[in-house]
Formats: structure tokens, sequence, C-alpha cells
């Protein structure tokens, strides 16, 4: 009766199931006929028992049988109340059958009280394993599979628990393993999941007996230390950070690692939920992430960096194109030669009702992948001023424009397509187009990256070296790097004049591009004294507020022009003052 109700159905099951019927109606007659019930010819009780044989034979050279034997990949099915009754009458019916008409002799009472204690038994037994296999179901799904802690959903309710029922404080360590995608790279993924397992075991081996300890994806764990304030969950996590920065012996060799953690913590009564203490404690440990091994405790400002990012991510993906993000050009001038030449191109941005600083939103554009498209509208835009400033501004004829390009869109496989692309859209020369890249390049040591650097000076596009000696400035990477000039930063040429090791810096710096004949742009120049100063070391190229602060497109031929008439001025000054007397 139970196999009827089995899923599955074909050919082969269905002679199965006829050979197991023909066996139960073959030993049915032949038991009613034994105790003198049925009285039927020999080969009448015979016939079920050659049914079995020839069924089953026939049910196991099916072509189909071979699905009788797969395993069932569908969810359980409900059994109905219906089929449950059917199933429970199949066990009644034996001793029935014996007990009612006849005569009822001690055994066939002792017969069907054992039949049915054992029917009795074997429904407990079911209904035992079931209770047993949803208890397994249930400890499953709410702890993690590999490590065996306690999973996102037993945290929570954990957490709601300590919040309704505790009176004292409680802390939340969000801890992340810093660099953990390495081990993956680098020695497998069956090695970073032992890593896991014996990241777990120091976790619970390093906290109290009483505290939680959950993985609640990847990577990342947290740990619920219910009845200890600030200072103590402080505590708590640099202990962790030690015994995480112990060295691991897997299988695959010993693997050192360390951990970023953050901390928010509540006290009964407080208006919060286990969601926003999680969130709290994750948003401190992103701020720990930027320094990796540290422990950082959440505060309400990290909140709100963490909402302006996301806002201003939010927008970026809907301004590329927009006109409120816009490409503004600073003057570059040549002091020697008395005359502009050229402009960098910057870009602003006006959102949330005020301008936004470049400085806040490109690190986010950088990460969020969307520097590509924004690098691109900027490209073209420049590209295409520039080829309108020298056909139309008297004396422009080779003023050039600079663009910076980010490490992410060099590293793109279309840069040298989509710099063509704009160079012939617009009719502008190769060399009119300075690419402005930083010194997080040398870093990128790929064949894609250096693939497409040569691929732009191939096309006639000169690069430069911007914010030189901030970074990781190499002077082996200057030998094999295709760049023809240097920028020195702002923040060195601000010290000139008063700081003398500044002075020093910026002396070093020309004479490393003197050596590798390179030019030398200063930037952030804002007084004569730093002009005058980077003149007697020999910098003549220069750009900074001195002369003028970015303006719009518009107003870049008028600049030009009254730049060019100032420096013209002062270049037949110099000439006239540095002439020689005659010699009476």
């Amino acid at each position: 009766v139970q196999l009827v109700f089995v899923g599955g159905r074909s050919p082969a099951f269905g002679l199965l199931l006829v050979g197991v019927f023909a066996l139960t109606v073959g030993d049915v007659v032949w038991a009613f006929g034994e105790i003198g019930r049925l009285d039927f010819a020999p080969h009448v009780v015979d016939a079920p028992f050659l049914i079995v044989p020839s069924a089953i034979s026939v049910a196991m050279m099916h072509p189909s049988a071979s699905h009788v034997v797969r395993p069932i990949r569908d969810e359980p099915r409900v059994r109905s109340t219906s089929r449950s009754l059917v199933v429970s009458s199949a066990l009644i019916v034996p001793p029935v059958l014996l007990v009612l008409p006849g005569r009822i002799t001690p055994m066939t009472v002792l017969l069907s009280i054992g039949l049915c204690a054992t029917s009795a038994l074997r429904v407990a037994h079911a209904m035992s394993r079931d209770d047993r296999s949803r208890a397994e179901l249930m400890y499953r799904a709410a702890h993690d599979d590999l490590t065996d802690l306690p999973s996102r959903s037993l945290l929570i309710d954990q957490i709601d628990r300590v919040l309704h029922t505790s009176d004292g404080p409680l802390s939340l360590l969000f801890i992340d393993l810093d660099h953990f995608k390495n081990v993956n790279d680098l020695m497998g993924h069956h090695a970073g999941d032992e890593l896991l397992v014996r990241v777990s075991e120091r976790l619970v081996a390093t906290v109290r007996a009483r505290d939680l300890v959950a993985r609640i994806s990847g990577d990342e764990f947290v740990v619920l230390a219910e009845g200890l304030d600030e200072s103590s969950g402080i505590a708590l996590a640099d202990r962790i950070r030690r015994a995480v920065g112990e060295p691991f012996a897997l299988t695959g060799g010993e693997v050192f690692c360390t951990a970023s953690i953050g901390v928010s913590t509540a006290r009964a009564g407080d208006d919060v939920t286990p969601a926003t203490l999680i969130r709290e404690a994750d948003t401190a440990m992103y701020e720990s992430k930027s320094t990796r091994n540290e422990t950082t405790v959440f505060d309400q400002s990290m909140q709100d960096r963490s909402t302006r990012r996301m806002e201003i991510e939010r927008l970026l993906r809907h301004q590329t194109e927009a006109p409120n993000l816009t490409t503004w050009f600073q003057p570059i001038v040549d002091t020697e030669r008395g005359c502009v030449a050229g402009f960098e191109a910057l870009l602003r941005w006006e959102a949330l009702g005020a301008e936004i600083s470049p400085a806040e939103f490109i690190p986010i554009a950088e990460d969020s992948g969307m520097i590509v498209a924004i690098g691109a509208f900027v490209l073209d835009e420049a590209c295409r001023q520039a080829a309108w400033w020298r056909a139309n501004i008297d004396h422009a004829d080779d003023l050039y424009v600079s663009v910076n390009v980010s490490a992410r869109q060099i590293a793109s496989s279309d840069i040298v397509d989509t710099v063509a692309s704009c160079l012939q859209r617009h009719g502008l020369a190769p060399s009119a187009l300075w690419l402005e890249i930083t010194e997080s390049v040398m870093t990128e040591d790929t064949a894609v990256t250096a693939a497409a650097m040569t691929g732009l000076r191939l096309l006639g596009v000169r690069l430069a070296l911007d914010d030189f000696g901030t970074g990781y400035s190499s002077l082996s990477g200057l030998q094999y790097l295709p760049v023809s000039r240097l920028k020195i930063d702002r923040q060195f040429v601000a010290g000139l004049g008063s700081d003398t090791s500044n002075d020093k810096l910026v002396r070093c710096i020309t004479a490393v591009a003197a050596s590798f004949d390179l030019d030398v742009v200063a930037e952030g120049v804002e007084t004569r004294e730093q002009l005058a100063a980077l003149h007697e070391l020999g910098c003549t190229q220069i750009q900074g507020f001195l002369f003028s602060r970015p303006v719009p497109a518009d107003e870049v031929p008028a600049i030009h022009a009254r730049l060019d008439r100032r420096q013209a001025r002062q270049h037949r000054h110099r000439r006239h003052t540095r002439r020689p007397t005659a010699t009476p």
C-alpha cells in the first residue's frame, strides 16, 4: 500500500508494482486456504506466484528501470490525511479478518496482538525518525555547513533575545579576514575552506563560553558578547586579532592571516534592532579595512559617510552624460617661452545641492568601476574642446590638452581604441593630447597594462606621470614606463621657500627628470615666491592659482589671451634685464 504512493511512475515501476501486488494476493489466498476460510484449486493458488517473477524480471529488463534507482531530487511531498488513513487501514485489515467469523483461539488472538503491536512499534519508530530528521534539518538550517557555527538567522534570534532579556550591555564584533582571496587564488578553494575551519576553531577558543560565534558569509564572522561594554568589546577584539595573527598550519603549508574588526555596542532598553547592530559593526569593520588588521568602534559619522557614499554612487550611475557633470580647464603656462602651453581637463560635478569635490567622488567611481565610462566622457569632451581651440583661437596652433587617466582605464581592454576614436572623431592631432597616469600604474605589472601604454605611445599620444613622489615611485619604473613628463605634486610645491626638505625634494625630482630627459610641470603654484623658487630649480612649466583657477570651457579663449599677453610682457622684461651691459 505504501509503495503505491511512491513517486517516479514508469513502465518498469508499474511492472514492479504488479509483481508485489501478485505476491500479496498469492500470500493472502494461500493463508486463508491454510486456515480453511477459502477453498481454491491448487493451480488457482499458484497463479499469482507465477506472475511475481515474470513481472519483476520484465521490469528489471525494461529500459525505464534506470528511473527506479535514480535519486529523487524533488522536494518531499506532504502526505495527505486520506493517504494516511488508507495505510492505517491496511494495518488493521489482517487482524480483523482473523477474528471476525469462525473460531477464536488463543493463538489467533496472540498473533493479532503481535501484529498490532509490531505495527504500532513501526509507526512509533517512523515518527521518532521523522522527529530526528526534522531536528537535524532545523539545526542545519541554523548552522553553517563548513564550520558548524551558527548562521545569520540564529545570530539574529540570539541578538533579539539578548536585547529583550538582558539588563546589561552587549558588544557585537564584525570580523573580516584580510586578503583571504589570496589564499583561494594561490592555494585553491580547499585551502581556503580549511583556513575558515581553523579560524572558526580559534575564535571559539578565544571568546568566552557564553559568547556566540557565527559565520554569516564567506570570510566574515560575528561574535555576540553579552555583558561587555565598549572598552571590554575592544579588548576582546584585540585578543581575537592576536589569535588570528598566529600562523595556521594547513595541509598545503603555513599561512599567516590578519583580521579587520568593527565593534558596535548597545544596552538593554536601547531602541535598536539586530539588523541595525550588525550594520553598524559592518560599517566600522570597513573603516578598519582601510588600514587592515585594526579594531574600529562604530560612531554615527561612519554611518553618515557610508550613507553619503551610497548616495554618491547611486547618482554617479545616472550622471555620466548629465549636464551637471562638466569638464573645466586649468592652464599650464610655459614661463620660459612666455605663453600658455596647454590646459588640463578637470572634472566638476554639482549634485545634492552643492559641488562635490573630485577627491570625494573619483575614488568612489574607481571602486565601483564607473571611472571607465566617466573617463571616456572627459576624454571626448577634452578632445572636442582642444580641436576647437586650435582652430579658432589665435596663436593656439600648438595648444594641447592634458587628461587624467586612471589605472583602471589603462587596464581596460579598449583604452587604445577609445583614444584613437576620440582623436579621429574630433580631428585632433595625437601630439595635442597628454594622458596623465598615476603612480599606481607602476604596481599594475600586467601584460594588458604594458600593451595599453605601448599602444597609446604608438598612436602618438604622450604620457605624463602625475603626482610624482606621493605614491610608489620607482626609478626603475621610470626606466621602463613610456612617459615623457613628470608632474610635481602640489604638497611639495606648497612648502617651497619655507621648508628646506621640500626644496631638496623638488630639486631631486627635477634632477631625476633631467637625467631621464623628461619634462617637468609643477602643480599648485599659488605665490610668486614659489614661482621664483621653481625657476631657480629649473622648472619653467607652471600650473596653479597664481595664473588661473580652473574655468569652464567657454572662458578658455579669454584666459588664453590674457595669460599670453601677460607672459609675453614678462618674457620681454626678463630678456631685457638679462641683456649684458656694454664694456666702456
